[in-house]
């Protein structure tokens, strides 16, 4: 599983550099890939392992947060991400601020209802597709 650029989208991308935190890597796709900003890089977990993984993003204190933007690794005809969570933390403490429960799409724009202040943003991968030969679709 592989996550792109992640941002806290705005007038700026105010994830782009900042310290991230993850559940595993690959070697070949580290962290701090999902916060460079280039859409041809991406942080990984290990091959067949992505339920439970997560990404973290340390904002560098309190920012505004009102939209995320998630740029997964397989295209939408591809895509097995079936279900994603985002976390936001605010006053010390973890909150959902978005669940999807279905196929995820490859760039996923998450617009929230009203702008939080938040010092941290976690991206939870809930549920995969994950096949041992192809199947035909």
């Amino acid at each position: 599983m592989g996550i792109g650029p992640v941002t806290a989208a705005g007038p700026e991308n105010i994830a782009r550099g900042k310290a991230v935190t993850v559940s595993s890597e690959e070697r070949e796709n580290p962290k701090a890939n999902a916060v460079d900003g280039n859409h041809s890089t991406r942080w990984a977990t290990p091959q067949n392992k992505a339920v439970n993984e997560f990404i973290e993003i340390n904002l560098d204190g309190a920012k505004p947060v009102q939209q995320i933007q998630v740029y997964f690794e397989k295209s939408d005809a591809e895509q097995n991400i079936l279900g994603y969570q985002v976390e936001l933390e605010e006053n010390g403490s973890y909150q959902v601020v978005h669940t999807k429960n279905e196929k995820a799409k490859q760039e996923e724009i998450i617009q929230l209802d009203s702008v939080h202040t938040a010092t941290k943003v976690k991206v939870k991968i809930l549920n995969v597709e994950i096949y041992d030969q192809f199947t035909a679709k």
